[in-house]
Order: structure tokens, then C-alpha cells, then sequence
């Protein structure tokens, strides 16, 4: 089974601001390129502001919306040093053959709500699909792009040009208006070709060739009478730049060569030409930060003439990779281990897929304007960003670029106000936040004037409960009132955006793919999941999933024998759940947890496997003993703790199961605590993201079912620095 491994190395990043009215921009490093009906799509945003990880947003917004532009789901994310990592699940009777996530932060959209990032998505859906996608039912679009953004008459003008849904080696005729053979223009696999000429004044050009029987013709840019024009190349360890202009205009006596990142200028040089209209000199690359800048050439006056975009690849940044396990076949273990040479710390995420989902012409690096490592059977190959980079010139204008400061937030606020009352002097306030997500946590907080509290920086998960009480003064709680500062909402429908083609780089998908497609994985994700022992990944990170830690705490305090373990099934923390006190175990359990429905009347239910042929009912366990649903129809939830839900084939103390066994366990004597007296109000915190989770094949009996995952790996919270540089990526292959 062939893998693809991609990485993601934020601090190598700096993605195209495409004239933004903010300094903030986001790119995702999503797990592959191609989904299917019911599985879940990981991503990780990384916020990057002027060129470098953003830490003025503290708040991730997520959109999910199908192909026809309707909002199908929305999340909320704390940023955490520049990124944050999320994780949609993919309904099953999805609409449309596509997604579209849409991610932005509030700086981003205050000036313009159409700022956001976005990006379409192919999912395999055959009800929606009239057969595979093939180029030559397309129309070839194609764009010329002069370097600097500028073609001038007289001196060599560099050329990139971009052929959409072009066959492969396709070839084309620059000539100018009459017709006349000027160049032959050659474009490789991923629709990309470069050239140069020397336009005459007052001549326009064009670009020819033929599609069918039918000759197509596209216009070269306007070409200016008088200008100067800027090639850079890079060679070494230094960035060559070549100017050029074709006059003696005052203006154009002395320019300006800057590189600029969002508000930072990275190098500024003056330009003089004496003894001739050229001038040549380079840039160290040590002395600029690997990723993308801005390159501008202006004026006297500062007008810029030409503005292109760079992408530097450092020596010193490439991962040396070694393969520490190599198991060949269904289910071997895969164990690799990277090790960055750059000392800076620096955020990654990484996945492991099925090569069949990922195709590289269908979203590149260069297409993305980011140095991504996409990687197939040595790891790391930057080849196609080392022979195209010199070609990623600028696709707009010549222009001056706008940058705003992003805004500054600090997560989620909080305002309680006295009302009419003032405040004794020095009033502190007491205030819990109960979250179901990580429980409670007590917080002092000092009035800001004299009716007035505000409490910033708080990070808390799904619907949670906050307490409030001013210290000492009871009689004022009556009179408290809590302002809260709400999330940001999607839209409720985005720009429709066309079929994502993922058959286009083939003439179809290989006919045992499409099998596996139809008959196996998307009918079996689930069981496979359900069926499996399961692992959660981790890696050395300076990040903790608060969710994941509340839980284990819970595992370690209440779970023993058998039942101990939190890579497979659902786990509930009732006892930190504000909500949980107005449900019943039953209904709790049931729409917590996939899979399951309630059976029978009141005083005789049962709680059963719909996976089940029969509906089978699941075992029960309260303090780790077995029991009857009798038993949990007696048990008030204000009494628990902690439920686990196992599905699927069983082993347990009291025998197997086919549906699964439902662990409950009660609080212990000094739990049993509420916070009565104190004013309170629920609110809506950040989402929560799962973990991902694979199988551990290293135990005896777990190869005995298919493996149908198409993502072996994902880690989204990867960090290194100066002491702790080596990244281990350990999974098993599917089958």
C-alpha cells in the first residue's frame, strides 16, 4: 500500500496575502485531499500575522458548508500560539459531491466579511457523481503573468503562464497581433510554462494554440511605453536580482528595491543607474526568513513599478528522516523518525494517508502559495517546489499592498456588573466555572471600578455554568448582573462553489479503487472504528487537550480491571456537566453516544445496539459491577460521575457482548458538592476537539477485522526547539 506523508512546518510559512485589508491570514493543513460519507476531516489552522505566527486572535472561527453554499456546521477554536486544531464530522447523507471549509478570525473580517479563508473539498459520493471527471470535457483557461506584474517595451520581460485543465505537454504560440511567430511556449505536467521576450512599443501580443480543431487565443497583458522591469533568481546561498528600464525619465534615475513581509520590511536598497539602464546585484539568503515576501520595485516618487512574490527554501530547515521500522504488508508497523535542524521553536502538524487520497495537481503547494512537504516513498521531496518557485510570480497587478494591524483579543470575556450599587472599596469577586470539558475552576476576580467586574483570558468548553459572588457581600448578589461577549456566526450560505474534480489527473480512478470506494470503506468506516482496539496518538508537545485531561483524571480516580482505557468508545463526564442533573441516565447516555437507542417503556427499558441485526441491549456496570437496567432506572444522575460506552464485540467479568457493555460510576463521598447560593448563568464556550484515534495491532486478536481507515496518522500538536527536535510517527498500515 503506497502512503503519503505530508508535514507542515508553520515557521517555513508565509502564505500570499492577496492585497488582504489585515495582516492576519490563515492556511489549514488539512489530513488528505479526497473524503468519504461518515469519516471525520482533521485540520489545523495556522494563523500567520505579517509573515509570522499570529498572536494578536485568540479565536478560531470554523465553517463547514456543502458545494451549493449552505452553512452545514460551525465551530469555535482557542487560537494557541498561532494555530488551533479542529475536526468535522462528514454526515453521512451528505448533499452535494464537495465541501467548503471556511476559516477566519475577527481581524480579518472587520473590514471586508468576504476575507475569509476558504477551500473546497472532493468527497466521494457516487449518487451525486454521473461518472468520472476527465480534462478534455473541459475548457483549457489560460493566464499570462508578466513578472513584476508590469510588461515595458524594450527590455527582456520575464513571462509565467498558467494553463487550467490543460493536458499534459501542452504547447502554444506566442505571436503578436498580426499574427507573427515570436516564441514557442512549452507547459509541464501541472499546467505551468515559463519564456521571455523583448516587446516592441505599441504592439500587442498574444498567446495561441489549439484545442480540438479549434484555435484559441488569449491577449498578453497592456505593455508600458516607458518602466523598468525586475528577474530574480536564486543561486547559492544568495538571492540575484536583475533591473532593467528603457528610459531616461527623472523618475526612474534612482529606485527602490524592498522586501517586505505584511508590515515588516525584511531589506531595503537603493537603486542608481550611471553608466548604463541595468543593474545587478543579490541578497544573502541567511539575511531573510524562509517562506514568502514581497519583492517591490518603485519609483522616486514611490509608485511601484513591479511587485512579485517570493518563496525561499533555507538549506538549514530541510528534516533529516530516518526509518526506524519498516513492516511491509496489511497491518505492518511503520515507525519514522524526523529530526528538524532549525533551533527555533516552531509548530507542526503531520498526517499519514492512503496515497489513493491525495492527488497532487488537485490542491499544490504552489497552488496554495505555501512551501508544503509533500512527501511520498523517501519522505521528504521538495522538488517540485525547487524547480517551480522561481516561477511563482506575481498573479495581480502591480500595486501597493494595504495592511491593517490585526486587533488584539484576548479569548473569552466576561462583565458582571452591580447595577445602581456601588461597590465597597477593594470588592473582589468570586466566580466558578463549571464545564463539562474540564470542570470546575475557581477564579478571584478584582472589581475593574465601582460597579463593576471584568474577567478576560477565560478558555472554557461547550455549554458551561459560571457562578458568581461579590466576596463578603451576599445582598449585592441579587442586584449582579453578567454580560458576555458571543461568538462570532457564520453565514448562513456562501458563494456556490463548482465540483471539485479529483478524477482529473487520471482519466478515472483505477477500477479497484472505485470497489474499495462503493463496497467497502464507505460501509464499514464506522464498524471498523466500533470494532477495533483503538490508540490515541501521542507525541512529545507542549499541548494538552484540556477535555483529554479532565477524562483521564476521571479514568485513573473511578476505573479499574478490565474496563480501564480511553482509546475506544465515548467516555461523559457527568460530574463537571452543569446539564446533567435535569436528564436521566438513559436519555443522557443515548444522545451522547452514537449508535444506540432506548428500548421498552418506563420501569422496564433498555438501552440497544442499532449495529446490532437484533438491536441487541448492551451490558451495564455500576461501580464496576455488573447489573440490570433496573438498577440504572433507580439511579438520579445528580449521583454520577463518570459513564463509559463500549460498543461493539466485548469481553468483560460478566461475560461477552456483541453491542457493547455501559460503564457507570458515582461519586465518591467528598463529590458530592454543589455550589448552592451563588447567582449563575450558562454560557457557550469553545468547541472541543477530539483526538484522533488508530489501532494498536501490537495486541494478540486485533487482525482479525478489515482495515478500511484511509488516515493512518494525524497529529496536529507537534513542537520543537533547541532541546527537543525529533518528531516519531508510529501507526499500522490498513489493508
Amino acid at each position: 500500500m503506497k502512503l503519503n506523508v505530508s508535514l507542515f512546518f508553520v515557521l517555513l510559512l508565509i502564505s500570499i496575502p492577496c492585497f488582504s485589508q489585515t495582516s492576519e491570514t490563515i492556511y489549514a493543513h488539512l489530513d488528505k485531499e479526497i473524503y468519504l460519507p461518515g469519516e471525520q476531516m482533521w485540520f489545523k489552522a495556522y494563523v500567520l500575522e505579517n509573515g509570522k505566527p499570529g498572536l494578536s486572535s485568540t479565536t478560531l472561527y470554523a465553517g463547514l458548508y456543502d458545494m451549493n453554499g449552505k452553512l452545514l456546521q460551525e465551530k469555535r477554536y482557542p487560537l494557541m500560539l498561532g494555530s488551533a486544531a479542529g475536526n468535522f464530522q462528514i454526515s453521512d447523507s451528505i448533499p452535494t459531491a464537495g465541501l467548503q471549509l471556511r476559516l477566519f478570525t475577527k481581524s480579518m473580517i472587520r473590514a471586508d466579511s468576504n476575507n475569509a479563508y476558504q477551500r473546497s473539498l472532493a468527497v466521494y459520493n457516487k449518487k451525486l457523481m454521473a461518472g468520472p471527471e476527465t480534462t478534455a470535457t473541459k475548457e483549457i483557461v489560460m493566464e499570462a503573468f508578466p513578472e513584476g506584474g508590469q510588461l515595458v517595451a524594450g527590455v527582456i520581460n520575464h513571462m509565467l503562464y498558467a494553463a487550467s485543465n490543460a493536458p499534459a505537454n501542452l504547447v502554444a504560440a506566442l505571436t503578436d497581433q498580426q499574427g507573427n511567430f515570436v516564441d514557442s511556449i512549452y507547459f509541464d505536467a501541472l499546467g505551468s510554462a515559463r519564456s521571455q521576450f523583448t516587446p516592441a512599443a505599441q504592439k500587442n501580443y498574444q498567446l495561441q494554440w489549439m484545442e480540438g480543431n479549434t484555435l484559441k487565443t488569449v491577449a498578453l497583458p497592456i505593455i508600458a511605453a516607458a518602466g523598468a522591469v525586475m528577474h530574480t533568481e536564486i543561486g547559492g546561498d544568495k538571492l540575484y536580482y536583475f533591473i532593467s528600464k528603457n528610459n531616461d525619465i527623472p523618475r526612474f534615475n534612482t529606485l527602490s528595491l524592498l522586501a517586505e513581509s505584511g508590515l515588516d520590511t525584511l531589506f531595503q536598497q537603493s537603486v542608481s543607474f550611471k553608466t548604463s539602464n541595468q543593474f545587478m546585484s543579490s541578497i544573502p539568503l541567511d539575511s531573510l526568513p524562509g517562506g514568502g515576501f514581497w519583492l517591490s520595485l518603485k519609483d522616486a516618487n514611490n509608485n511601484t513599478l513591479q511587485r512579485k512574490r517570493l518563496l525561499v527554501t533555507k538549506k538549514n530547515t530541510q528534516p533529516i528522516v530516518n526509518i526506524i521500522e519498516n513492516k511491509p504488508g496489511e497491518k505492518g508497523k511503520k515507525v519514522i523518525e524526523i529530526r528538524i535542524t532549525d533551533t527555533t521553536m516552531s509548530s507542526f502538524s503531520a498526517a499519514v494517508i492512503d496515497d489513493k487520497f491525495y492527488f497532487p495537481n488537485h490542491q499544490s503547494s504552489i497552488a496554495d502559495g505555501l512551501l508544503i512537504n509533500k512527501t511520498g516513498a523517501t519522505l521528504y521531496n521538495a522538488s517540485s517546489n525547487e524547480s517551480q518557485k522561481d516561477m511563482l510570480l506575481t498573479r495581480y497587478p502591480a500595486s501597493t499592498l494595504s495592511v491593517r494591524p490585526a486587533e488584539i483579543e484576548n479569548y473569552l470575556s466576561v462583565k458582571i456588573s452591580s447595577g445602581d450599587k456601588d461597590l465597597p472599596p477593594n470588592s473582589t469577586l468570586t466566580m466558578i466555572v463549571n464545564s463539562a470539558a474540564t470542570g470546575k475552576e475557581f477564579l478571584t476576580v478584582p472589581s475593574a471600578d465601582s460597579r463593576n467586574f471584568r474577567r478576560d483570558g477565560l478558555v472554557f468548553y461547550d455549554s458551561s455554568k459560571i457562578y458568581y459572588q461579590v466576596n463578603g457581600r451576599k445582598d449585592l448578589s441579587s442586584s449582579l448582573t453578567l454580560q458576555y461577549e458571543k461568538f462570532l456566526r457564520q453565514p448562513a450560505a456562501i458563494t456556490a462553489a463548482p465540483a471539485v474534480g479529483f478524477f482529473a489527473n487520471a482519466a478515472s480512478i483505477a477500477s479497484d479503487v472505485q470497489e474499495r470506494f462503493e463496497n467497502n470503506i464507505a460501509a464499514n468506516t464506522r464498524r471498523f472504528n466500533d470494532e477495533q482496539t483503538m490508540t490515541t496518538v501521542i507525541a512529545k508537545s507542549k499541548y494538552v487537550n484540556p477535555v483529554t485531561k479532565r477524562l483521564l483524571e476521571l479514568e485513573d480516580k473511578y476505573v479499574t480491571g478490565m474496563a480501564k482505557g480511553m482509546a475506544r468508545g465515548t467516555q461523559l463526564n457527568v460530574i463537571d456537566d452543569p446539564n446533567a442533573a435535569y436528564s436521566d441516565p438513559f436519555n443522557y447516555i443515548v444522545y451522547r453516544s452514537s449508535g444506540l437507542a432506548i428500548d421498552g417503556r418506563f420501569g422496564a427499558r433498555s438501552i440497544v445496539s442499532l449495529r446490532t441485526a437484533d438491536r441487541e441491549p448492551l451490558l451495564v456496570f455500576i461501580d464496576n459491577v455488573p447489573t440490570d437496567y433496573l438498577q440504572l432506572e433507580n439511579l438520579q444522575m445528580s449521583q454520577v460521575a463518570y459513564i463509559k460506552v463500549i460498543p461493539g464485540l466485548v469481553i468483560t467479568s460478566a461475560g461477552n457482548s456483541i453491542a457493547g457493555v455501559i460503564y457507570v460510576f458515582r461519586k465518591l463521598g467528598d463529590e458530592d458538592k454543589t455550589s448552592t447560593g451563588m447567582k449563575w448563568q450558562m454560557l457557550q464556550g469553545y468547541n472541543v476537539t477530539e483526538e484522533f484515534k488508530m489501532p494498536d495491532y501490537s495486541q494478540k486478536g486485533n487482525q482479525t477485522t478489515t482495515d478500511y481507515r484511509t488516515t493512518l496518522y494525524w497529529n496536529p500538536n507537534i513542537f520543537t526547539d533547541k532541546n527537543n527536535r525529533t518528531i516519531r510517527i508510529e501507526y499500522y498500515n490498513n489493508d
